[in-house]
């Protein structure tokens, strides 16, 4: 299950390969040791490195790496969980805030659980001051509108904060410091993960249009200097120089000498040079409904770049703040009110939010680590273009498909025992070759497009699920490696944080529903703000729905039936289905019915679930009362 890709390649003796790696760290030998995918990388950035500066002077310059769009996801990886962080510690803040405000405490008990409320009358700066602010924004929104993509990310960044700042602080003064202030921090979350999205497309752009200056565009073979000041060195070099003397012995290189063995691989992969097959990848992934590559590819199951693509992560990271948002109100109200309503719910909650961050931050580096070794595998498929020896070509190849370490697999076992080698029966070396094949430059690009759809960049996700897709057309049309099961391999890298992503949409709905069960009256919860949020889980969870629903046949309606691996699908499946129909239950049975002060269909308020998780919308009946009324019954 942990190989992404299954292939069909030949088989051949590298016989040089473990010299060229031992000063990487790989041995040759049959111990295995067991490595990272980050040790891994190195090894091979470490001798493309080498071989590539062997030919010409300089080095071959990766382009995601130019254009720096490995390195703005890992820090808007960073700058995710920090804003995560920074909403739950805010939200917390709040009630201690407010709390040391008159006007708050005197207001009533409904009305000081919305923590200063969206009601935008209650704005209390002054015309002047309005203006003075307006000003402001107006210079640093007009600076923001005339600034070309050309410029440095920083001066984004700069006018961003100025203005974000100067808004935090304009309602903080004139409005509230409690709901109010913290939705200014949510829609400057969204506002710069829209800014960020389109700033490191442009800077994609930019640099698949110049693709071919990161590679050299001439080559040279290497001269071998054989100059000997010594009239005696060695018997062996002795006889060498009076070999070349005679004419015997002709210094050549090493391409040329491997030109000379009687079998080496096929020149089909050099029917067009891999830059510019890269760079028609590339432009085809960022305008998919065009048609500008040569070779065949899907064009059905592309992405189209359309802005639409941005709601489905700014939905998806809005609802994770306001998950985040509410469990640090709880808290804070627990901390700073000393409200024990449903204390024990709310400790729960909060506990189980916990784990899902720490779960989604370690589910997501490790995704993201393998995805950064984008830049190694595009070096080492432009260095295809000037490495002179075929034989190392053919290296770089593999490397790029991380197809490394063949003679080691079980079929070569088998083949040498005459015997299969039977999973229980495999050694550490066959259990290394299931491990291979998941670095290479398909199955990277996968993770860095999950990884940048989980944290809401949807529409660079976007361009970069459409680059994987392009590169696997790409490397099927150039070399005979064959991509199979692909759809597996998709499922493998975002099922866990699509379930990730549905549990915090589940609990956000139930913290909703206990919050306005139970510190509002029937008829008095704020109809307005519950709808809002409702209206956004109930569209998040069809989108997940929707995207469920693709794998029953891109995944469950091809192939062998029979693989392990559609059962696990197959229960994911059914996993998430269960998941969508309890939020939407949720969200039409209970928090609905709670905004409407209708009576609850599942139970009704005389159920003592529903009493105790909401006694302010289903109070108990008063004991005193009922023994009156059985009294006056009699």
């Amino acid at each position: 299950l942990k190989r992404s890709f299954c292939v069909d390649v030949p088989r051949s003796k590298r016989a040089a390969r473990g010299g060229l790696r031992i000063a990487g760290g790989m041995t040759g030998g049959s111990a295995h040791r067991p490595e990272t995918p980050t040790h891994t990388l190195e090894t091979r950035q470490s001798f493309i490195t080498r071989l590539t500066r062997k030919y010409f002077q300089g080095d071959v310059i990766p382009p995601t790496t130019k254009a720096q769009v490995l390195r703005a996801q890992k820090f808007s990886v960073f700058n995710h969980y920090f804003m995560t962080a920074l909403v739950f510690v805010y939200a917390s803040l709040i009630p201690l805030l407010l709390k040391e405000q008159q006007e708050w405490r005197e207001l009533r008990a409904a009305r000081r659980q919305l923590y200063g409320g969206c009601d935008w009358h209650d704005w209390k700066g002054s015309s002047a001051s309005a203006i003075i602010v307006g000003i402001l924004l107006s210079l640093c929104l007009l600076r923001l509108c005339i600034m070309s993509w050309d410029a440095q990310f920083y001066q984004f960044v700069v006018l961003l904060v100025t203005v974000e700042v100067l808004v935090f602080i304009s309602v903080s003064m004139w409005w509230s410091v409690g709901v109010p202030a913290l939705l200014v921090i949510l829609a400057s979350n969204l506002v710069n993960t829209v800014v960020s999205q389109a700033f490191w497309k442009m800077k994609f752009k930019i640099t698949i249009d110049a693709l071919q200056e990161l590679v050299p565009p001439t080559k040279w073979d290497g001269r071998y200097d054989t100059t000997s000041v010594s009239v005696w060195d060695t018997w062996s070099h002795t006889f060498f120089e009076w070999f070349k003397l005679m004419g015997f012995r002709k210094t050549k290189s090493l391409p040329q000498l491997y030109e000379e063995r009687c079998g080496i691989f096929s020149k089909r992969d050099e029917v067009i040079p891999h830059s510019t097959a890269l760079k028609l990848a590339y432009e085809q992934a960022l305008h998919p409904r065009r048609s500008i590559v040569e070779w065949q590819r899907i064009a059905s199951e592309t992405f189209g770049m359309i802005c639409f693509g941005y709601w489905d992560g700014l939905l998806n990271m809005l609802i994770s703040n306001i998950t985040y948002a509410f469990a640090g109100l709880w808290v804070g109200k627990a901390l700073y009110e000393k409200d024990v309503n449903n204390v024990v719910v709310e400790c729960v909650v909060v506990s189980l939010l916990a784990c899902l961050y720490f779960v989604s931050m370690r589910w997501t580096f490790s995704w993201l680590q393998e995805g950064l070794g984008v830049a190694v595998a595009e070096k080492e498929w432009l260095a295809h273009d000037v490495v002179r020896h075929r034989g190392e070509r053919e290296e770089v190849t593999f490397d790029v498909l991380d197809n490394s370490k063949q003679s080691y697999s079980p079929t070569a076992s088998a083949r040498r025992n005459e015997r299969e080698v039977h999973r229980e029966a495999m050694t550490e070396e066959d259990m290394a070759f299931l491990e291979k094949g998941r670095l290479n430059l398909v199955q990277m690009w996968l993770c860095v497009a999950t990884v940048a759809d989980f944290i809401g960049e949807t529409h660079l996700g976007r361009v970069f699920w459409n680059v994987s897709l392009e590169c696997r057309s790409m490397i099927e049309a150039l070399t005979y490696f064959e991509f199979k099961l692909y759809y597996h391999s998709k499922w493998e890298v975002v099922h866990k944080g699509t379930i990730i992503r549905m549990l915090e949409l589940i609990m956000l709905v139930f913290m909703v529903c206990v919050h306005f069960g139970t510190f509002f009256d029937r008829g008095e919860s704020p109809a307005a703000i519950g709808a809002f949020i409702g209206a956004l889980c109930f569209m998040a969870s069809m989108l997940r729905l929707s995207e469920t629903i693709q794998y029953v046949f891109s995944i469950l309606g091809r192939g062998k039936a029979s693989m392990q691996r559609h059962t696990y699908v197959s229960e994911w499946i059914a996993l998430m289905l269960m998941l969508v129909l309890f939020a939407n239950v949720l969200i039409w049975l209970y928090l609905l019915p709670i905004l409407k002060g209708w009576s609850l269909p599942v139970g009704c308020c005389q159920s003592p679930l529903n009493q105790d998780l909401f006694p302010g919308f289903c109070p108990k009946p008063d004991p005193a009362e009922h023994q009156d009324h059985h009294h006056d019954h009699h």
